[in-house]
């Protein structure tokens, strides 16, 4: 069994996606109250730490092209535009901390640019998907389950005097954090369950997800975010209208018969429950302080844009801006206790707002950038999804991505679950976008394939001229049929290549050896191979004096008397007999002959008439003689 399992555990360890999920679960732990590096005003968390060491286990192989997947070329045009608005903001800023504008650079490239690349490209098949939503669901159970505690036990985050906030593992100090936490597990079991409707073979996983989901938003409640209310009712609107309207009718009352079981069972803080759900719709009339002042810290950013329309004040600008640009009314910052930090006041450097934030600090350059990343991600993510879709994770994907657009409207980034932000950016790429497939390389022992010689195709006759027969040796065997030549003659010169016979050009020598055809390239006896004459180098012929132009000989129009029984040597490929005076202007080999022309006339062969047979000789048999009268009359005596 462990030399069964040790492949596989071998293939787990060797998935990026795994350095992935533990970013995801590292976010859980308790990161310090003080920042690494004060004058930067950097809080480096053991998530960030985990993040960028994804970046590096990236990096490696996408430097050296080994990643068995690439980025869509429209994502790496929505990314590096990010990254440009960005580097163009931090070299025109007009900050007066130079440092603090580079730390806030770093901070943008890492949760826009970088993490969310490394993410989307260590996710490679299903089983990376869903071990990276499997993470997200478990720390949302672990900082639910913390949350739930403090809740009942009275030992969260103060809310309107009492412990009662259920704030986590992230303190006072990120109120926000664990409700996004838990707004993130829920939506990504709500989405794999709604995947795996309609399969019976997986009702178990299906329920044990349901479960999951409705136990989550018991932590959601007790957090007291209206931000993340909100943004948790709008996602699952929209992932249940897109999936399953009938199913969304269901799962809206269910919901309110669940808050009604919240606000009347748990009576420590029902009361406060339901001021706070009913002041989400009266923060436009009469708005509390905390509601004022984010109006205002609103207003301080678009007034910072003003100044800076074109690039913005520069990375961390607002936070150095913010005094001489707000209303006089805004609260200098706002209150955070619990048993562990005390009682603290902690200052409000951010508009709470993404939108107005990257408008103020990167100008129209950024939010141009970011605007089209972001709409890209949802009109393609959205467009997937329908009533059809069973993908679990790329409605998850889609209804994650629907939650970040809508908590970016009075919330921005900062805090340990920052890098979740970026997780939730690389998988509704992954969605939408998603990564094209690099061919494999052929491994470095095999042989590359080598083009191979083209191969000559057998000569065809052509029906224009007709071929001249292929010579062949003499035998005292019957003749045999020769073998059909080239579709038009070609006359070679001794020491030149005769196309049209043999699959290659051979060069033909000076003289034949003895047996051998005169055309030099093919003989044929009894067997049908072709064998090949053996190529010889051609003698070097001395140079000779210029030719005299020749004028076209007379081809022959009668047959001459030659001797029988010998061959042409040198060009026709068939054997006729010699002439015993040549024409004038004709070679004694019995072919035309002519050098200021290119073209080649050929004597046409006539065989020689055949010789009268001779007279047979007369009969040496005595014709029979008649007796002569003398004797006849003697003996009648």
């Amino acid at each position: 069994m462990v030399t069964a399992t040790t492949p596989a555990l071998r293939d787990l360890l060797r998935r990026p996606s795994l350095a992935a999920a533990a970013t995801v679960l590292l976010v859980c732990l308790p990161g310090g109250e003080k920042d690494l590096a004060a004058t930067a005003a950097v809080h480096i968390t053991p998530a960030d730490l985990a993040s960028l060491a994804l970046v590096a286990v990236i990096a490696v192989p996408l430097l050296r092209g080994r990643l068995p997947v690439a980025l869509h070329p429209l994502g790496c045009l929505l990314y590096g535009a990010v990254a440009l608005a960005a580097s163009v903001a931090t070299a025109t800023a007009t900050a007066p901390d130079p440092a603090a504008a580079l730390s806030g650079y770093a901070r943008l490239v890492q949760v826009f640019v970088l993490v969310p690349v490394a993410v989307l490209l260590s996710l490679r098949d299903r089983f990376d998907l869903h071990l990276l939503l499997g993470a997200l669901i478990t720390a949302a159970l672990i900082e639910g389950g913390i949350g739930v505690h403090q809740y009942l036990t009275g030992t969260g985050a103060s809310y309107t005097g009492l412990p009662i906030r259920a704030v986590g593992t992230f303190g006072a100090l990120d109120v926000m954090a664990m409700s996004g936490m838990v707004s993130f597990g829920l939506l990504a079991a709500l989405a794999l369950a709604l995947g795996l409707r309609g399969s019976p073979a997986h009702r178990l996983p299906r329920r044990a997800l349901y479960t999951a989901a409705a136990l989550l938003t018991l932590p959601l409640a007790f957090s007291f975010s209206r931000g993340s209310w909100i943004a948790c009712a709008v996602a699952t609107a929209v992932l249940l209208l897109r999936t399953d309207p009938r199913l969304a009718l269901r799962w809206a009352a269910v919901g309110v018969a669940g808050a009604v079981v919240l606000i009347g069972g748990f009576g420590v803080a029902a009361d406060s429950l339901t001021e706070r759900l009913a002041s989400i719709a009266t923060v436009s009339h009469t708005p509390d302080q905390s509601v004022t002042d984010r109006y205002d810290l609103w207003t301080t950013a678009g007034r910072i844009w003003l100044d800076h329309p074109a690039t913005g004040a520069g990375p961390r600008g607002f936070a150095q801006q913010r005094d001489s640009h707000a209303p006089l009314r805004l609260s200098s910052a706002g209150d955070a206790e619990d048993g562990t930090i005390g009682f603290r006041r902690e200052p409000l450097l951010s508009p709470h707002n993404m939108y107005l934030l990257v408008l103020s600090e990167q100008g129209l350059l950024g939010i141009l950038a970011h605007t089209a990343l972001c709409l890209v991600l949802l009109t393609r993510s959205l467009r997937r999804v329908g009533r059809r879709c069973r993908n679990g994770a790329g409605l998850a994907a889609t209804a994650l991505l629907v939650w970040l657009l809508a908590d970016f409207l009075y919330a921005d980034i900062g805090g340990p679950t920052t890098v979740l932000t970026s997780t939730i950016l690389a998988l509704a790429t992954h969605w939408s976008l998603p990564p094209t497939p690099r061919p494999a390389a052929p491994p470095p022992s095999a042989p590359r394939p080598v083009a191979s010689l083209p191969v000559a195709s057998p000569p065809v006759a052509s029906s224009l001229v007709a071929p001249l027969p292929v010579a062949f040796r003499p035998v005292a065997s019957p003749p045999v049929a020769p073998l059909p030549m080239a579709s038009r003659p070609v006359a070679s010169s001794p020491g030149t290549s005769l196309p049209g016979v043999c699959p290659s050009a051979v060069p033909l020598p000076a003289v034949s050896p003895p047996g051998v055809s005169a055309s030099g390239v093919c003989s044929r006896e009894a067997s049908p191979s072709v064998a090949f004459w053996p190529v010889v180098p051609p003698p070097e012929a001395p140079p000779a004096a210029a030719p005299r132009p020749v004028a076209p000989p007379p081809v022959a129009s009668r047959p001459v008397a030659s001797s029988p029984g010998t061959s042409l040597p040198g060009v026709c490929p068939s054997v006729v007999p010699l002439p015993a005076v040549s024409p004038p202007g004709v070679s004694a080999s019995g072919v035309c002959s002519r050098e200021a022309s290119p073209s080649v006339a050929f004597w046409p062969v006539v065989p020689p008439p055949e010789a009268p047979r001779p007279a047979a000789p007369p009969s040496a048999s005595p014709l029979p003689v008649a007796p002569p009268a003398a004797a006849e009359g003697a003996a009648d005596r």
